[in-house]
């Protein structure tokens, strides 16, 4: 996938929200209890070939990742929301797989974004 990991004006956007520094220590903690819950069960679903469960996740999990910044992970949830939605042959347990490393990489970044007055 040619989608970059992170949408640098998105993050740039939050960072100047967390005045205090607190915000985004928040919004990562939440990112990563439900991107983690809602993979859990877009596994289970493709398991059982729920399309309508896999076009419902995965439409929920692109509205947080843009909401965060994490470009990659929400462009490859709307390919998988479109292809559960339209009933498309998609290798979903594939794609799947990959928004779990995807999850991974693009948290392991965020723990490390520097505030924004750094």
């Amino acid at each position: 996938m040619d989608q970059p990991l992170l949408h640098e004006p998105t993050l740039q956007e939050l960072k100047a929200l967390d005045e205090d520094g607190t915000l985004l220590p928040e919004l990562l903690e939440a990112f990563e209890t439900d991107g983690r819950a809602t993979l859990a069960a877009l596994a289970a679903a493709a398991q059982s070939a729920d399309l309508p469960a896999i076009a419902r996740l995965s439409h929920r999990m692109k509205s947080g990742a843009a909401n965060m910044g994490a470009a990659r992970i929400a462009a490859r949830c709307r390919d998988l929301e479109e292809s559960a939605r339209d009933g498309r042959p998609f290798p979903y347990t594939a794609c799947i797989a990959q928004l779990h490393k995807d999850l991974q990489d693009t948290l392991s970044i965020l723990r490390w974004l520097p505030p924004a007055s750094a």
